[in-house]
């Protein structure tokens, strides 16, 4: 299926094809995220901020809202949600960091608020990831070539 993450009718469509099909759902991973390198507070666009967050923790947030009774009904699921150490990081991608660090207090909400249903929710702390998005950004803002990594 192809979905719109920061849209709830598609989020309620991607949760109802396959609990039509399987009559359940045990396993949500969400795996989403865009950014990009906006590291000065002050020549950040509100409309990139609001589209980072509207995909990264908006995202996470309705996709989660319509699995949940699924769950809740069975008594049993588990959660996962994609981070990035950049959440805790000094990286250039301030929308991006900050809805990754608020994805965390939102899964530690959602581990509280459904252990009494059995649904388990974590938070998966990855570093940087070999995608376009990762390595273009990687070589802006460390100013090396393409094809070339940095030791640190």
């Amino acid at each position: 299926m192809t979905a719109d993450v920061s849209n709830e009718d598609d989020c309620a469509a991607l949760v109802n094809t396959p609990v039509s099909k399987f009559g359940r759902i045990d396993i949500l991973h969400n795996n989403v995220g865009i950014g990009s390198l906006d590291g000065d507070t002050v020549k950040i666009e509100k409309s990139a901020w609001d589209n980072v967050f509207n995909v990264n923790l908006d995202g996470a947030m309705l996709i989660s809202k319509h699995v949940l009774p699924i769950m809740r009904s069975q008594k049993f699921g588990s959660i996962t949600h994609v981070s990035s150490v950049a959440a805790i990081g000094s990286y250039p991608l301030i929308a991006y960091k900050t809805s990754k660090a608020a994805l965390h207090e939102f899964a530690r909400w959602l581990a509280f608020e459904n252990a009494p249903h059995n649904i388990r929710c974590n938070v998966l702390m990855l570093g940087m990831i070999d995608t376009p998005m990762a390595i273009e950004g990687y070589h802006k803002a460390t100013g090396t070539p393409r094809g070339t990594l940095r030791k640190q």
